[in-house]
């Protein structure tokens, strides 16, 4: 549903208008904790944390404090929640371009992903590098 001012009046209507989705690949909502580092000449510098809002085949949109304008490059550690052999953390590890920053969060552009074992001191040592 819309609504709309109709010929500047300061009444609103609603109008049923058909959604149309533009994705081509379809969402995933999943809350995990993300941290990120913001890649500059060639090295990972300062980044952020918060928490993933949903997930597709090519992108993620995570929440977060930072501000990161759209075409920079990130590196995100994502907290997966399963466990390798039932005792050893695993990341999600993904590379990717913003292609949406917004208040509300910023949408990333995958383009290269891994999951690692047992990387709790790099999601250790990525917090403690920015402060």
């Amino acid at each position: 549903m819309l609504w709309v001012s109709l010929h500047g009046r300061d009444s609103f209507q609603k109008l049923m208008l058909p959604f149309v989705e533009r994705r081509q690949h379809k969402r995933y909502s999943i809350n995990l904790g993300v941290q990120f580092k913001i890649r500059k000449e060639g090295k990972f510098i300062q980044g952020g944390e918060g928490k993933t809002h949903d997930v597709s085949h090519r992108g993620i949109f995570f929440e977060s404090n930072a501000a990161v304008p759209p075409g920079t490059v990130l590196r995100l550690v994502v907290e997966w929640p399963i466990r390798f052999q039932g005792n050893t953390s695993v990341d999600w590890v993904v590379d990717g371009v913003v292609v949406r920053s917004t208040v509300s969060g910023m949408a990333l552009n995958i383009m290269r992903q891994r999951f690692e074992r047992g990387s709790q001191n790099k999601r250790k040592k990525l917090t403690a590098s920015k402060q």
